[in-house]
């Protein structure tokens, strides 16, 4: 086997390594991203922040079961960020007790899953109709355990050579479809729940043990993304779910899920606010993917000579 020289091997492993760090940076700041996004929603959904602030500004009564989250705000006395006047007069000043989640703000809804989007389970695609063309297969590789939809070089495709795929096309795929893990092959993969989104039409189709979630219209895609991978949502999931081995949830717990929902004008706001979080996101994931396809195809031709160190790094300099 030909082993290039010493000073060629330590120039192929600073090309290499040049990629592996570029896409660990664009992980590091994918996982800030979207921790910000939740941090966000944390902030208007859970704690009801701006709902508090307007409550002691107009001195009405706060709920026991939110005085100590009030007491951090009133602590922060200058130190609060007021949000913009005309998302803050959209955010009520009172909370009102529901059966199902507790006190929440005044005029704001609890909904249940079918109110808000479209829920599909997938199909079990046998891998005997597997093709090398087509849609591609999502299944539960497909979902990162901090949710996300990730494409892998296992991916398989089905085709109308096997499949009447127009009779499968409740199953294909759309942009800002929601795909959602069902089953936990194993414990250890601690990815029941969560969620990924699709960012293109006419590519995939929907595997067995992933559900796929179509917002109805002048539901914000951000806002639904972000409430079903909150840890509330994905915790409700995991105490419903059946099985020992492999957990799973079947359709009517994935329909049983509750949603606090506020008004649209706050809705689309933060679908508005999380928008530069998921569009660098997806950037990033983009890169990350042309980078690691870049490293791959690198290596054998570096190692056996076909390319040289030089021309490697304009490759690299280029994509990155």
């Amino acid at each position: 086997m030909y082993l290039p020289p010493i000073n060629e091997q330590e120039g192929i492993v600073e090309v290499l390594g040049t990629l592996d760090d570029k896409i660990e940076l664009n992980r590091q700041m994918n996982a800030t991203l979207e921790a910000m996004a939740q941090a966000l929603f944390k902030s208007w959904f859970v704690n009801f922040d701006p709902v508090i602030d307007n409550a002691l500004a107009a001195g009405n009564p706060i709920p026991d079961a939110l005085q100590k989250r009030a007491e951090v705000r009133r602590a922060l006395g200058d130190r609060r960020k007021p949000l913009p006047a005309d998302i803050e007069q959209h955010f009520p000043s009172r909370f009102v007790f529901s059966e199902e989640m507790g006190w929440i703000p005044e005029g704001w809804e609890i909904k249940q899953l079918p109110e808000l989007a479209e829920f599909q389970n997938g199909f079990a695609f046998y891998t005997v109709g597997y093709s090398e063309t087509g849609y591609k297969v999502v299944d539960l590789a497909n979902i990162s355990s901090s949710g996300k939809f990730i494409e892998t070089q296992r991916d398989k495709f089905v085709s109308s050579d096997v499949y009447n795929l127009p009779k499968h096309e409740k199953h294909q795929l759309h942009k800002n479809d929601i795909v959602m893990v069902m089953t936990d092959m194993t414990q250890a993969m601690g990815i029941l729940g969560k969620c990924g989104i699709i960012k293109e039409s006419g590519k995939y189709i929907l595997n067995q043990r992933i559900g796929r979630i179509r917002a109805h219209q002048g539901i914000s895609i951000n806002f639904l993304l972000t409430y079903l991978n909150s840890s509330s949502q994905v915790d409700f999931l995991k105490r419903r779910a059946l099985g020992t081995v492999q957990k799973y949830v079947n359709t009517n717990h994935i329909k049983e899920m509750y949603f606090t929902v506020p008004d649209q004008r706050i809705m689309d706001y933060f679908g508005e606010s999380t928008d530069v979080f998921y569009s660098k996101i997806s950037l990033n994931d983009n890169q990350i993917k042309k980078l690691s396809g870049l490293r791959d195809a690198l290596l054998p031709k570096l190692l056996s000579g076909q390319l040289r160190v030089p021309e490697a790094e304009k490759l690299v300099t280029e994509a990155t």
